[in-house]
């Protein structure tokens, strides 16, 4: 905790998140029992960092820039074959909003469809980096559709 004007600041961080809260124009002793009572609730899962809403098709553009930049252009190029092979399952959807079960349909019919099952492999993937990417730019809080490593 720190102050500056007449202000008290605390910054600290939780679970890899993190977080911040300003106090005004109060005592250091009350800021303190304040800080107190925003970690517990922290701890207690109160002040969960909430997702930012964007599309598949608009989250997809931005990852594809990205993309263009820091990626080899053989990378570049098969992911967006991946991402135009994805649309059609999962265009219009919110990223926070996609879950295995659509992740499976979608290899079922694309598989129905008879393509190989490497190829399948390499449109999730892309799936997965783009929604690992999401969390790393703060539009998600964790990847939906990877399971949890104990």
């Amino acid at each position: 905790m720190y102050k500056r004007s007449n202000s008290w600041y605390s910054d600290f961080w939780y679970n890899g998140k993190r977080y911040t809260k300003t106090w005004s124009a109060i005592s250091k002793t009350v800021a303190t029992e304040k800080e107190q009572k925003f970690k517990t609730e922290v701890r207690e899962g109160k002040h969960e960092l909430r997702s930012k809403k964007i599309l598949f098709e608009n989250f997809a553009e931005k990852y594809l820039e990205a993309a263009r930049v820091n990626k080899k252009p053989s990378t570049v190029k098969r992911n967006e074959v991946s991402i135009r092979m994805l649309e059609p399952d999962f265009k219009g959807k919110l990223i926070d909003k996609i879950h295995p079960l659509m992740v499976e349909q979608y290899k079922t019919t694309r598989k129905e469809r008879g393509v190989k099952p490497a190829t399948i492999n390499r449109d999730v993937t892309t799936l997965k980096n783009m929604l690992n990417k999401a969390i790393e730019w703060g539009f998600l809080r964790f990847n939906p559709i990877v399971k949890e490593r104990a």
